[in-house]
């Protein structure tokens, strides 16, 4: 049935059967994978010990945005208004990212193992308890 909704063009150009996307959106949203997700993100640098590194493996675009976007969220400084000429918010990175694109499988990983294809790594290390700042109040 989902094979013969997509027009015979677009299946013969496929690399893989039209039902995969198909019944991967409907176990994301019976296991509501994407919140698990981010309530994962909301509450893993509380556990994690200063120097702590964290380390994300995503196989979906929708998982890998999310992470990608709570990483540059908390190794962002200051958060004031583009506005306020000084910083009044006195927010420091929480973590910094250890890699500036996320690593994906080698052609020698992707021979053994095809499926790690749509697989991305990113990590990030905790480098500040919280993300409150000194006494300063300047911008980072």
């Amino acid at each position: 049935l989902v094979e013969r909704a997509y027009p015979a063009a677009w299946r013969a150009k496929a690399r893989r059967h039209p039902a995969t996307r198909t019944f991967q959106a409907l176990r994301m949203a019976v296991n509501d994978e994407l919140g698990e997700l981010q309530r994962f993100l909301d509450g893993i640098l509380r556990r994690l010990r200063l120097g702590g590194r964290l380390a994300i493996i995503c196989f979906h675009s929708l998982e890998d945005r999310m992470v990608k976007q709570a990483m540059r969220h908390w190794a962002e400084g200051c958060r004031c208004p583009r506005h306020v000429m000084r910083c009044v918010c006195g927010h420091e990175p929480e973590v910094r990212i250890l890699f500036k694109k996320p690593v994906q499988a080698g052609e020698d990983e992707l021979a053994r193992n095809p499926r790690a294809s749509s697989a991305k790594l990113r990590a990030a290390e905790k480098i500040a308890e919280d993300g409150t700042a000194g006494s300063d109040g300047a911008c980072a």
